[in-house]
Order: structure tokens, then C-alpha cells, then sequence
């Protein structure tokens, strides 16, 4: 920190003359005394200054100097702390060596074990492959197996779809056996009806009756129009309806 300078010719030493020589020689000696004072006022200021700045370098090196002194006594802790750690872990080289020694014994005692599991291994490798080469040979039946399966299972699906055929043919054939049925029974009611018309256009000759003949025939009339009524209902095609399997060559037989 520096103070202000004040200009000495300016402040300091400035003399106004009176005439009178033992005055201004006082004057000018207590200037003097003024300027001189005033120099070692400055001085006395630059020299208190230069020793704050000393006492703050000090003041600093001295605590430089306790961190350092407080850092050499951690580094003692640490050096006490490392001894301490030291001869622990001297203590468990020495175990360790101990240990290695067991297992140095334990590793000779398993390479025998492991000598002895190879000459089985070796015994037993002729069985492993005996054993190998059946199941190979099984694979190859497994394989062949496999095959005929799939073989089969084509046959079967070709079975099921001829069978699937079948079945729907049998189902058709079994429809158009029942129309047939059917026409046939209706074919039945009208030779019925025929065969009573007849009858009684022979026993309306054999009366000799003219009356009972017009009536019959206007039945005759209207058992025609019933007979093509029902030939209409078979679409016209008579002749495409399979023959009666009921029917006799029989002519004595009366459902001719």
C-alpha cells in the first residue's frame, strides 16, 4: 500500500520574502526544516510500508511453513500407516506362502487324480465309439422310418381324397335314388288309377249301361289330364327313369 506524495515546492517550503534578513533567513531555515521533515516523514511512510510488505511475506511464509509442517506430519502418519500396512502384508506373504505350498501339494495330488481319469477316458473311448456307430446305424434306421412314414401318410391323404370322391359320388347316387323313389311311386298311383278306370269300363260294357259310360268318360278325361299333370312333374323325361326294379314280365301280373 503506498500513501500519496504531496509536491514539495508546491506545499512545503514555500517562503514569502519580508525584507528584513534575519527573518527571511529564519523563514528560510524553518523551510528547510519543513522540507526536510517532510522528506523523512515520506521516508519514514515507504519504510513502514516496506515493512507491512515484509510482514505479510512472512506472515505468508509462515504459513506456508505450517501447511508444509502439517503435510510432513501427514506424510509421518502415512509413513507410520504404510509400516504398519507393510508388516501386515508381510504377515500374509507368509500365509499366502503357506497356502501355495498346500495347494502346490493339493495341484500334484489332483494332476495324479487327472492321470488316473485319463486312462479311463482312454478305456472307455472304444465303448463311446461302439456306442457311436450304433447310433449312427439307429439315425439310419430312424431316417428310413421317417421316410416310409411320410410315404404312408401320402397314400393315406390319397386314400381320403378317392374315399372324399366316393363318398360324394355315393351321396348323388343316393339322391338320385331317391327321385327315382319317388317317380316311381307316383308312377304306381296313376297305373292304380288306370287299372280302376278299366275296370270300370268293363263293368260298365258288361252292364250295358250308356249313362255309367259318358261318366266314365269324363273320369277317363280327367285321369288323362292327372296323368299328363304328373308327367309334367317329372320335367317330361319319362324315358330317363330307371326301369322298375319291382316290375315282372309276369303278363298275369296284375300292376302291369
Amino acid at each position: 500500500m503506498s500513501f500519496p506524495t504531496q509536491d514539495s515546492s508546491s506545499s512545503v517550503g514555500s517562503v514569502e520574502f519580508t525584507g528584513v534578513k534575519e527573518l527571511d533567513d529564519i523563514s528560510q531555515e524553518i523551510a528547510q526544516l519543513q522540507r526536510e521533515k517532510y522528506t523523512l516523514e515520506q521516508e519514514i511512510r515507504e519504510k513502514e510500508e516496506a515493512i507491512r510488505l515484509k510482514t505479510n511475506d512472512v506472515q505468508e511464509k509462515q504459513s506456508d511453513l505450517d501447511q508444509e509442517s502439517s503435510g510432513l506430519q501427514d506424510l509421518e502418519t502415512q509413513k507410520q500407516d504404510a509400516q504398519v500396512r507393510l508388516e501386515e502384508m508381510d504377515q500374509q506373504k507368509s500365509k499366502l506362502g503357506t497356502m501355495l505350498e498346500d495347494v502346490q501339494l493339493k495341484c500334484q495330488e489332483e494332476a495324479q487324480k487327472i492321470s488316473s481319469v485319463q486312462v479311463q477316458i482312454q478305456a472307455q473311448e472304444s465303448d463311446v465309439q461302439s456306442q457311436e456307430d450304433e447310433l449312427n446305424r439307429a439315425k439310419a434306421d430312424l431316417t428310413r422310418l421317417q421316410q416310409e412314414e411320410a410315404q404312408l401318410e401320402q397314400s393315406i391323404k390319397a386314400g381320403q381324397s378317392q374315399l372324399d370322391t366316393i363318398t360324394r359320388s355315393l351321396r348323388v347316387t343316393q339322391d338320385e335314388i331317391n327321385q327315382a323313389r319317388s317317380r316311381l311311386a307316383q308312377i304306381r298311383d296313376s297305373q292304380e288309377e288306370v287299372t280302376r278306370t278299366i275296370e270300370q269300363c268293363n263293368a260298365a260294357l258288361n252292364g250295358g249301361s250308356l249313362t255309367n259310360l259318358a261318366h266314365m268318360g269324363d273320369e277317363s278325361g280327367s285321369l288323362e289330364d292327372s296323368f299328363q299333370t304328373k308327367s309334367s312333374a317329372f320335367g317330361g323325361h319319362s324315358q330317363d327313369l330307371p326301369a322298375d326294379p319291382f316290375r315282372s314280365d309276369d303278363p298275369s301280373n296284375p300292376t302291369l
